[in-house]
């Protein structure tokens, strides 16, 4: 299996003899390809965006783009994101559905019971394992079930229990009832789910306190991939349930938990590649095929994988290794990390009279804020001590900063 394969699109440069260099996508394994139709365990979108965009010389350009394809290969080596597989059946229910969709889906082996919202009590467990509570006759009957279909075009109206466990699916995602079956068929009867939460109960504030500390992880997950038992003062982790968003990372104070695809290890390694360029953050779900713009000089993608797990530590650890402000392209930012934001402006706005950390929503502001984008004074700092916790990494990080100042 090659490493990195390029495939040639409307832009080419000199590469390094480390790429391999295609006419257009084949069946041949690859590690990291900028082209979705290449047979590759990494899609990278950044490489073709960079060169489209970039203002870079080409001699650095090339070094450049060997760096991207460098980065995505020491994230996968690193992540610990590990696949995993659960046995499911094909048992249906659909809530408030039309006749068409329940004989369609009877027609091709799904077991299928319709039930109207109301006759609902309750909703409980994770796919292949669910759990519905109905009325019948006066009486509370328990069916256990695999897939659960609902209507909805409002999901802030939504009842929690149609959302928050694996297996839920909203119909109105679906274009067609074809699309629907092939979606259903591709997750029964192994349905696939990846690692995305790893856990330290030594350095967790809520693990078996006499009193209740903290239980952020718990409050903010919006599904039940994170539960707290107040009895024994144990979290409890579902990893089938998990979204992937990582926003229970940027909020625990701690540490105790770390993000699988990009682990502290793993992210303090891909650092070591940003060195002395202006970061600009990109999370997966941040389309860039049809972005259109002038990315200055020295301006590098970050790529993530969710857009919620960054927090403090990880913010200040780009912001001292890169030497610059950084740029954040996302539609959405998370509690945890627009604490973190709001934190390191403030004392960027005292220390350097500058912001730390821009926010883009839209092709137009990302624009506008690289270039505001510039490298700061006395900034750069050298440290990586993977023994200490997120906390103890951070507070070392900040006293670099503060000195002997008075910051208020």
């Amino acid at each position: 299996m090659q490493d990195f394969v390029y495939i040639k699109n409307d832009v080419l440069i000199p590469l390094p003899d480390a790429i391999e260099i295609l006419d257009q996508a084949n069946d041949k394994e690859a590690l990291v390809c900028n082209d979705k139709n290449q047979k590759a365990q990494i899609y990278a979108p950044e490489i073709n965006f960079y060169l489209k965009n970039s203002q870079d010389e080409i001699l650095e350009q090339s070094k450049n783009v060997l760096t991207l394809y460098e980065a995505r290969a020491s994230v996968y080596d690193l992540g610990l994101d590990l696949e995993q597989s659960k046995e499911v059946k094909n048992r249906l229910i659909l809530v408030d559905s039309d006749t068409q969709t329940v004989e369609f889906l009877k027609e091709h082996g799904f077991k299928v019971i319709a039930l109207s919202s109301a006759e609902i009590l309750a909703v409980f467990g994770s796919v292949g394992e669910l759990c519905t509570v109905v009325k019948n006759q006066g009486e509370e009957v328990e069916i256990d079930f695999d897939f659960l279909l609902f209507k909805a075009e409002d999901l802030s109206v939504v009842r929690k229990d149609f959302t928050r466990q694996s297996g839920c699916y909203n119909l109105l995602n679906f274009e067609n009832l074809e699309v629907l079956l092939e979606f259903l068929q591709s997750k029964s009867p192994k349905y696939h789910y990846k690692t995305y939460i790893s856990y330290n109960a030594s350095v967790c504030q809520y693990h078996e306190r006499r009193s209740e500390h903290c239980a952020k992880c718990a409050e903010i997950c919006p599904t039940v991939a994170i539960l707290k038992d107040d009895e024994k003062k144990h979290l409890e982790f579902s990893q089938v349930d998990c979204l992937g968003c990582g926003g229970c990372i940027s909020v625990c104070p701690s540490g105790s938990l770390d993000y699988a695809p990009m682990p502290r290890e793993s992210f303090f390694t891909l650092c070591e590649f940003y060195k002395d360029k202006k970061i600009l953050i990109i999370p997966k779900k941040m389309s860039l095929e049809n972005l259109n713009l002038a990315l200055p000089k020295d301006v590098l993608p970050f790529m993530i994988e969710g857009e919620k797990w960054l927090s403090s530590m990880h913010f200040l650890t780009l912001l001292q290794n890169s030497g610059a402000n950084l740029v954040f392209y996302t539609d959405f930012v998370s509690r945890g990390s627009n604490e973190a934001i709001v934190l390191l402006n403030t004392f960027f706005e005292r220390k350097f009279q500058k912001k730390a950390i821009f926010v883009a929503k839209d092709e137009k502001e990302l624009q506008n804020v690289l270039k505001e984008q510039e490298f700061i004074q006395d900034l750069k700092y050298d440290f990586h001590n993977n023994t200490l916790t997120t906390r103890e990494n951070f507070a070392k990080r900040m006293q670099e900063m503060i000195k002997n100042e008075d910051f208020g």
